[in-house]
């Protein structure tokens, strides 16, 4: 104390006496000072200190006395001249002056606004990093060390809870302040708010999550470029799941998360879909796209195993502001479930729920067709009626159960025998009616009848091992080549009159009446 100047001696002996109050405090003073041997002159020293070091035995004062350079002075921030003190003031960039330890000599009004200090607080020797959560402060201890030691430029984002419980995010640069003789006197901190940068990453976080949590498959690409993101979904179907980094997010384009997979030959986008619908899908989807800003339509995507399933997508592009496409956004969901669904319905619309076979409405279809064809080309066509014999008992005895599970093995009986032009079908409890189409002559149908009759004349095995028999009465109207103009429900008629002919004579048997001519 000898050695500090007079007029600096009692700021210097009013700061030793207020830290050895408080065990534990740091403190950071700037005296003149003068050099041992040299009476004649003095130098700004910085004393750098704590009081009381419980932890290793210290009861007192340590400090730590280096020389400073007049332009490194910490009063010599407003010293340096109006200008660079208008500079400081006037900076968008947070700017703090630190010492040693990382307290602030001097903070600007743009980071005291970051912060919401007060204008006119006295923050010289505070410790401005008191509102940064925990995590955060100890971040920023361990910059200013590095800074101060080792001469590192650190950059860290921070959290910084205010008093209203708001809070917002800082990035924080931290650079060592070196005097001219490279030795560190403290830091300089720059200041940057990132609130809304921080809030956004957070937001996009949280999209990303939903849409890997999606099962629809969702991909942004810039065309020529490759994909741009790709969803966990899209992701699996076009690589190998083994390889995925989906939870990877902060670098979600990483060659080892399967992105890659979009562009090689196995798994590009467009190969995606099957090589004889994507020239389809191509061409409509740019019709649209070359007006509108989005398209909706279906096809099908395949996966690399050549298996395919049914998908609804949506395609979205965004232009440049000269109308150059920029990128393109598709998604697309599975809708085999859809599908199935919908074959079901046409199915239970136009089949029998019981038989599998065409219903009433198909086969009056299929039977106005047939007769359109026979006009034109002189084919030759006829309907077949057959209605069973002796299953009313049966039914009337066992039960409709037993009565269901016959009706079943006679519809597979006659699915059998029919050709794959013709069509079979139940139009009535037991009724069935077969359209054969490409008839000639009479003795193709007198063989299928008789067909007809072997067949479903067999016994039939129950599952409870009772054997049951019924017979089957065929009535069969013909059109020939011959016949030119010919009405379906003529037809029709004609084939229910030849059929109650054949039941009249005991049935098990066929009867054809030709359809006369004229």
């Amino acid at each position: 104390l000898e050695l500090v100047h007079p007029e600096d001696l009692p700021s210097v002996l009013d700061t030793f006496v207020r830290a050895l109050g408080r065990p534990g405090t740091r403190f950071r003073i700037t005296a003149r000072t003068q050099p041992l041997g040299r009476g004649d002159s003095w130098q700004w020293d910085e004393i750098i200190g704590v009081a009381g070091l419980d932890a290793v035995g210290v009861d007192g004062l340590v400090a730590q006395i280096s020389s400073v350079a007049p332009a490194d002075l910490p009063d010599g921030v407003s010293a340096r001249g109006d200008e660079f003190q208008s500079l400081t003031d006037a900076a968008p960039v947070g700017l703090i002056f630190g010492d040693f330890v990382g307290d602030a000599i001097y903070i600007n009004p743009a980071a005291r606004r970051m912060l919401r200090i007060d204008p006119d607080a006295g923050m010289a020797g505070r410790d401005w990093t008191e509102r940064f959560d925990d995590a955060s402060r100890a971040a920023m201890r361990a910059a200013v060390d590095a800074a101060v030691y080792e001469g590192e430029v650190q950059t860290h984002t921070v959290q910084v809870i205010h008093h209203d419980g708001t809070q917002s995010f800082l990035r924080v640069n931290v650079t060592p302040r070196m005097t001219d003789g490279h030795q560190a006197v403290g830091i300089i901190s720059t200041l940057d708010d990132v609130t809304s940068e921080v809030e956004a990453r957070a937001e996009v976080e949280r999209l990303r999550e939903m849409l890997d949590a999606s099962p629809d498959y969702v991909a942004v690409f810039r065309p020529g470029e490759g994909p741009l993101y790709a969803n966990r979904a899209m992701r699996r179907l076009v690589g190998d799941p083994d390889t995925l980094r989906s939870e990877d997010h902060a670098a979600p384009f990483d060659p080892d998360s399967g992105f890659e997979r979009l562009n090689d030959r196995q798994g590009r986008l467009l190969q995606l879909i099957p090589e004889e619908q994507r020239e389809r899908w191509l061409d409509g989807a740019r019709e649209v796209l070359a007006t509108e800003d989005s398209w909706q339509g279906e096809f099908e995507f395949q996966h690399p195993d050549g298996t395919r399933f049914p998908v609804s997508t949506l395609v979205v592009v965004r232009r440049t502001d000269d109308g150059a496409l920029d990128w393109v956004a598709m998604l697309a969901r599975d809708i085999s479930e859809l599908k199935a669904a919908e074959d079901r319905l046409r199915q239970a619309a136009t089949h029998d729920h019981l038989t599998g076979l065409p219903n009433r409405p198909l086969f009056n279809d299929r039977l106005a067709r047939a007769v359109a064809r026979h006009r034109r080309t002189r084919q030759g066509l006829a309907v077949l009626f057959c209605d069973l014999d002796g299953f009313k008992e049966i039914n009337d005895t066992f039960g409709h159960a037993v009565g269901d599970e016959l009706l079943v093995v006679v519809a597979e009986r006659l699915a059998d025998i029919v050709r794959e032009t013709d069509t079979a079908a139940r139009v009535g409890g037991d009724e069935f009616v077969v359209v054969a189409e490409g008839v000639t002559d009479t003795e193709v149908l007198a063989t299928m009848a008789e067909r007809i009759i072997d067949a479903v004349s067999q016994r039939v095995m129950m599952p409870d091992g009772t054997q049951l028999r019924v017979g089957i009465s065929v009535g069969i109207g013909v059109a020939l080549p011959r016949n030119g103009e010919v009405e379906a429900d003529a037809l029709l008629s004609l084939a229910d009159s030849a059929m109650y002919r054949a039941k009249a004579r005991g049935g098990n048997r066929y009867r054809i009446m030709p359809l006369a001519i004229g």
